[in-house]
């Protein structure tokens, strides 16, 4: 999925944070032995999140597979990409970011999956 700039006449601003703590258990297939700890949704920051990348994405697409952008400088664009992927990484919160290596880290919800 991708967003393009030019299409964002609103910003992404969030009145309703309710839903950002929201608890998420998984649905299809539900714990009953207790081994699941439930953890807030994050909805809202997630979304956010997959926004920013979802612009990105349609940079890369519109910039590197396409033959209407000028290829007379393509290492400057490829670059400017590559510095707007890396800062959308160190932008990301916090509470977004897991650790599959920890045994007892939370288990991610599967949008944060996604995301990552």
């Amino acid at each position: 999925m991708t967003l393009q700039e030019q299409d964002l006449h609103v910003p992404p601003t969030f009145l309703d944070q309710y839903e950002e703590l929201e608890e998420w258990r998984p649905y299809a297939f539900p714990y009953t032995d207790h081994s699941f700890h439930s953890t807030p949704s994050y909805s809202v920051s997630t979304f956010k999140q997959l926004c920013s990348l979802s612009v990105i994405m349609g940079r890369i697409i519109n910039e590197v597979y396409t033959d209407r952008v000028s290829r007379s400088e393509p290492e400057s664009h490829l670059r400017k990409l590559d510095d707007d992927l890396l800062q959308w990484r160190l932008a990301i919160p916090d509470h977004l970011l897991f650790d599959l290596e920890d045994p007892n880290a939370a288990v991610p919800t599967p949008t944060l999956l996604s995301l990552q």
